[in-house]
């Protein structure tokens, strides 16, 4: 990576947005999961 100034800044926004979107995901996973679960259908 090159010394940017707030190129750290857009770095560590893009990895949050990254780890949120991902955990995002498992957390709609998970709920679909359960709901299946209590309905039966996994």
């Amino acid at each position: 990576m090159k010394d940017i100034p707030g190129g750290n800044f857009r770095a560590v926004v893009l990895f949050g947005s990254f780890l949120f979107v991902c955990v995002l995901a498992v957390g709609i996973f998970y709920l679909l999961k359960i709901q299946s679960d209590a309905h039966g259908l996994f």
